[in-house]
Order: structure tokens, then C-alpha cells, then sequence
């Protein structure tokens, strides 16, 4: 298990002015299920606070509690040595409530999937992926645009001594359908497992730039620090 807390500080704002923040906490919980073929599910919940960029008057800046996040993954049990894969589904709890500027005021499910291939020693790489449609109206999201959006995380870890690590950056590509637009997420992440204390965690930092700048107020330089409490078994 692991409980994550992270600060995402968005310093440049495409079609807006000054910064954003997100703060965030985190859940990841593997269960184990009375199955031989499916031995694990893994769930991931995740509630933002959010801090938008001055957006200019008459609205200037939000900020608010955010949609909560909930993923599942159900991880069989492979023959093959060094790979792993994960099924499930991704849904979307529209807690923001009345806030459009921090939620998207739509319930959201859609599936999800992950491969990870560990056969080289020290490294780690593989592909995260999730499709979100809504399916219902929070009771002021029924005038907010629908939603059906496709995210794409690929991502190759090299590790190293001491507990360090360089990696890809944990937030994915994203396409919105509706609008047909992208928002990347380029940049690179280092982090380092130890302790503190007698307590392991995980600390890591990055660095994210977005190119496309006509999908509306998004972050183009983003930095983004977390420390993971870490429970092992």
C-alpha cells in the first residue's frame, strides 16, 4: 500500500494569467482476491484540491475541492516471467459539485489497462492507458460539455544504487475527443526510494512542458513534487 501526497505548481498558463495549483492526495491498495487465475486487484483513488490561474474578470481565480478519481486494475496470474498486465476500469465521482472551474460536474466510467515489462534488470517500461465517457449529470452539470477523453501514459524507469530512479513523467497524454484536442505532457521525473525514519517512502520531482497552447486554459510549465508513505506487506 501506499499513500501519496503531491503538489502539482502549474508556473505558466496557456489563455490565462498568472499560476495554478492542484494539491493531491492519493491511495494505492493492492487486495488480494480468493481467485488462482486473478490473485490481485489494485485500486487507486485519487481527490485534488484546485487552485485555477486568474481566468479574468468577471470569474479570476477558483479553487476548490476537484473530482475524485477511482481505478481499478485486476492482474492475473501470467506464465511468463518478468511481465505483468492489468485490466479494470476508471470512473469519476463528480464531488466538485457546483464548481465548473475545478470539476467537470459529470459521473464518468470507462476502461483501463496496464502492461509492465520488467525482464531487463534495473529497468522498467510499459503502457498505462484509460478512456472516460460520462454517463450522468451531477445536479448543475447537466449544461457542461460531455465528456469522452482517451489517456495514454507510457513510461520507462531505469533504476539505479542507493534508490534512485529517472523516469518518464507520471502524468499521461490526454485526448479530448470532443474538442479533438491533445494535451501533452513532456518532461522527465527523478526520484529516490528510502527512508525516513524507520518509515519507507518514495520522493520524487518533475518537470512537465505542454506545446499545444489553443485548448483553453492549460498548464504549459508545470513542477510537480510527492512523497509516497510506503506499507509493504
Amino acid at each position: 500500500m501506499q499513500f501519496q501526497v503531491q503538489n502539482t505548481y502549474n508556473f505558466k498558463n496557456n489563455n490565462s494569467s498568472g499560476y495554478g495549483n492542484v494539491a493531491t492526495l492519493q491511495s494505492v491498495i493492492p487486495i488480494n482476491l480468493p481467485s488462482e487465475a486473478v490473485p490481485l486487484v489494485i485500486t487507486r483513488t485519487t481527490l485534488p484540491f484546485v487552485t485555477t490561474p486568474d481566468l479574468g474578470a468577471p470569474v479570476n481565480r477558483k479553487n476548490g475541492v476537484g473530482d475524485t478519481n477511482f481505478l481499478s486494475l485486476f492482474l492475473p496470474r501470467l506464465e511468463t516471467k518478468g511481465a505483468q498486465v492489468g485490466l479494470g476500469f476508471n470512473s469519476v465521482i463528480p464531488t466538485a459539485g457546483d464548481n465548473e472551474f475545478v470539476g467537470s460536474g459529470k459521473w464518468q466510467a470507462g476502461p483501463s489497462g496496464i502492461y509492465i515489462n520488467t525482464q531487463t534488470p534495473g529497468l522498467q517500461w510499459g503502457m498505462f492507458a484509460y478512456q472516460l465517457w460520462n454517463f450522468a449529470d451531477s445536479p448543475s452539470g447537466s449544461d457542461r460539455e460531455d465528456v469522452s477523453a482517451l489517456s495514454l501514459q507510457p513510461f520507462i524507469t531505469k533504476h539505479f544504487k542507493g534508490g534512485w530512479y529517472i523516469s518518464t513523467p507520471d502524468t499521461p497524454q490526454t485526448c479530448n475527443f470532443k474538442s479533438d484536442k491533445w494535451t501533452w505532457s513532456l518532461g522527465a521525473q527523478v526520484g529516490r526510494v528510502t527512508k525516513l525514519g524507520k518509515q519507507p517512502v518514495r520522493l520524487f520531482g518533475q518537470i512537465l512542458y505542454n506545446p499545444e497552447d489553443d485548448n483553453g486554459p492549460k498548464a504549459e510549465w508545470t513542477a510537480k513534487a510527492s512523497i509516497s508513505f510506503l506499507l509493504p506487506k
